[in-house]
């Protein structure tokens, strides 16, 4: 049997016993309930070993060297399912120590990295507020490289984390240049994209509840908020899953991920899809 098959298969069936066991208690609990059974805590589990290096941290599949993103999520699976991870205080020690710029210290430095090196320590019950100078020095988004986007646009989730980071480690709102970003790209409709609102174009659902997250720890997820439910519900498809926007003229095709974001901005904001059974 060809391993990488093998795994590839339980992959798929590891998101649904995720769903099924209690990752989706991240979720609405009337979607997707808060039932924690042994198989699917099992297989879950099971699925997550085949990730674990013997460095301590995680790698994608398929991939040797354990990197801080897979890392992060395996811990974030751990939390969800109340277990704690095996061989915990390796995990802590590379945890600390492969925040990528410290990996490679010459790359650019982008504050979603920021974010997965705090939420992990935290989640492991890490004191993460000796971090807080660090994250106190960062003043200003990041522009992208414009070889590959044209006009130098941010990168929407890698900046927006830095929110995020900011309520971890207890540090206050973060600047007004951080928070104009934020404001120039959200539509009319309460949704939000990459590109300021000035550029035109619809917002996508990622970057939707990314940005309903940064607002909700400014306390201002109330704004707009009739008008974003309706276009968050209006993402739904008829099989039950959601799509990147409201008839989308291109690539209008249900995602899990697409689906992940409208249930938690939708949680945040105190309701659910229109057709709860379809999307379970």
């Amino acid at each position: 049997m060809n391993p990488q098959s093998s795994f590839a298969i339980s992959r798929r069936s590891a998101l649904k016993s995720l769903l099924a066991s209690g990752l989706g208690g991240l979720l609405p609990s009337r979607v997707f309930g808060r039932s924690k059974t042994n198989d699917g805590i099992k297989q879950v589990l099971d699925y997550l070993e085949t990730l674990r290096r013997a460095d301590g941290g995680y790698a994608w599949h398929g991939q040797m060297v354990s990197h801080l993103a897979p890392t992060l999520y395996a811990i974030g699976c751990f939390q969800a399912l109340d277990r704690t991870p095996p061989r915990k205080s390796e995990l802590i020690d590379f945890t600390w120590k492969h925040h990528p710029q410290s990996v490679w210290p010459l790359s650019e430095r982008r504050f979603i990295f920021d974010y997965q090196h705090i939420q992990a320590l935290s989640w492991l019950g890490e004191d993460v507020t000796t971090l807080r100078e660090k994250i106190a020095e960062l003043k200003e988004p990041r522009g992208y490289n414009k070889r590959y986007e044209k006009q130098g646009n941010p990168f929407f989730q890698a900046e927006i984390k830095h929110f995020k980071s900011r309520e971890l480690v207890g540090l206050p709102r973060p600047s007004k240049v951080f928070i104009n970003f934020l404001d120039a790209r959200r539509r009319d409709n309460g949704s939000y994209n990459t590109t300021p609102a000035s550029d035109g174009g619809d917002g996508n659902i990622l970057n939707t509840w990314w940005g309903l997250e940064a607002l909700h720890s400014l306390g201002r997820s109330n704004e707009n908020k009739d008008s974003l439910i309706q276009w968050l519900q209006t993402c739904q498809l008829s099989n039950g899953g959601f799509s990147h926007q409201p008839y989308p003229q291109m690539a209008g095709l249900d995602d899990v991920s697409y689906t992940w974001a409208a249930l938690r901005a939708l949680q945040l904001l105190g309701v659910g899809p229109i057709d709860e059974q379809a999307c379970i």
